[in-house]
């Protein structure tokens, strides 16, 4: 599969909640990826979906792919922030910064400006919102 091609089903796995499948196939769209903000913004969302089950997993092993899955995620969320995209797509960037940050274990004033961000972009997203109040009352926000 030609990295366009690969690209363009990447999204749609993602999309049909195949992670896994989506996964695969941005690491096979390669460098493609690293310059479209909404296929970077997707394969950072397919990670954070991906540490969910490992969340719950006793296993070192299980935990190590987590944190990896997560700081990969984080790095390419604030390369989509700083990118040109449309505000929606920022506020939503933003929005899972907080939570990456949040399950990482980041220092509580980074979570809250990350939803603080979100919130500046799209003030009507209740999510948003809620995820900043909670962080902000110390109970982390990361949904």
């Amino acid at each position: 599969m030609a990295p366009r091609e690969a690209f363009e089903a990447a999204i749609v796995e993602r999309r049909l909640d195949r992670n896994d499948r989506a996964h695969q196939l941005f690491e096979r769209a390669g460098d493609l990826v690293l310059q479209d903000a909404r296929a970077l913004h997707e394969f950072a969302q397919a990670k954070l979906k991906l540490t969910g089950p490992l969340r719950r997993s006793k296993r070192v092993l299980d935990q190590q792919l987590r944190i990896r899955l997560l700081k990969e995620a984080l790095g390419y969320l604030e390369r989509v922030v700083q990118m040109d995209a449309p505000k929606a797509r920022h506020a939503w960037a933003w929005f899972d910064l907080g939570r990456a940050k949040h399950w990482l274990g980041a220092p509580r004033p980074e979570v809250v400006d990350a939803y603080q961000q979100a919130v500046a972009l799209d003030p009507t997203n209740d999510r948003f919102a809620k995820a900043l109040a909670l962080a902000e009352s110390d109970g982390g926000g990361g949904e």
